[in-house]
């Protein structure tokens, strides 16, 4: 069963439930970025951290709701202020890894 965050929280982010779910339905009920399913995971909505987000009117905010994720996509792999640069750096470091690996 997927937990449809509180009242509290939608409002944070500007959305309904019914947005909410919108939103995970169209990721077919799966975290954005490892596709497993939500099913009795803590489920994350991710945002771009903007400067204001906190003051925004919910339909400004809903602008920048990127998806949602699962707790360990979100901790691990968007968390912190990552950026599309590093995200390809950081692929670029796992790919020279592998190459050397495989010229062992």
């Amino acid at each position: 069963m997927i937990r449809i965050p509180s009242t509290a929280t939608l409002k944070k982010y500007g959305l309904t439930s019914h947005e909410w779910l919108f939103i995970l339905a169209n990721q077919d009920y799966k975290c954005a970025i490892c596709k497993n399913s939500l099913e009795d995971r803590r489920c994350n909505t991710d945002h771009y951290h903007v400067i204001g987000f906190k003051k925004m009117k919910p339909e400004e905010k809903k602008k920048y709701i990127r998806g949602i994720l699962c707790w360990t996509c979100n901790k691990l792999i968007v968390g912190r202020g990552v950026t599309l640069n590093r995200l390809y750096f950081a692929v670029e470091y796992l790919e020279a890894f592998e190459k050397r690996l495989n010229e062992i």
